[in-house]
């Protein structure tokens, strides 16, 4: 079956050597179960929800009568979209500095978010995200920092790190602190 998120966050997740290990965090607009959908094949992790949430399930064989063309379309740009997406997260984990990375990986997401919702503007605003920071540090291959550049990290006056979630302030700030480092 393939799931659409109407609200809330769904956490894709695996579960290996009695750890959990995010694979992706997905919210409103965005589906998942297609890739086993197309491979027929078992799921590669689990779906979490992490709050209210509420989605639709489409059996296989409704899939074009129920729904139509429309899904069809955004299954294949949500292919796509992963594709790009698994592709700058190899290119993160190629960064030396673990804090950069972590950097690197929020502006991923806000690049991310922005073409599901297709803001072509992205105009300098907030943006948050339900992710906490220990899963963060795991989706960039961080397994541990040094105190001082974790404490540097959580001090970001660009960041709201909260028990469940990140907002970053400025998009053009985070893009500067990249830049910066990479120049």
């Amino acid at each position: 079956d393939i799931f659409i998120i109407l609200q809330g966050t769904v956490k894709l997740v695996r579960f290996a050597r009695g750890k959990e290990f995010v694979i992706d965090i997905l919210g409103a607009g965005e589906l998942f179960g297609e890739m086993a959908f197309l491979e027929k094949s078992p799921r590669m992790g689990s779906a979490i929800t992490t709050g209210e949430t509420q989605v639709i399930r489409i059996h296989p064989e409704h899939l074009v009568s129920s729904v139509g063309v429309g899904v069809l379309q955004k299954i294949f740009e949500n292919m796509a979209r992963r594709i790009w997406f698994a592709h700058q997260r190899l290119i993160i984990f190629r960064i030396d500095n673990p804090q950069m990375r972590m950097y690197a990986y929020l502006y991923n997401l806000i690049r991310n978010q922005n073409l599901r919702s297709k803001d072509k503007d992205a105009a300098d605003r907030s943006y948050r995200f339900e992710i906490t920071y220990a899963e963060l540090k795991l989706l960039c291959g961080v397994l541990q920092l040094k105190e001082a550049s974790d404490a540097e990290f959580r001090n970001d006056e660009n960041l709201i790190i909260e028990e469940n979630a990140i907002t970053i302030r400025s998009r053009k700030k985070l893009m500067d602190e990249i830049s910066f480092y990479r120049a």
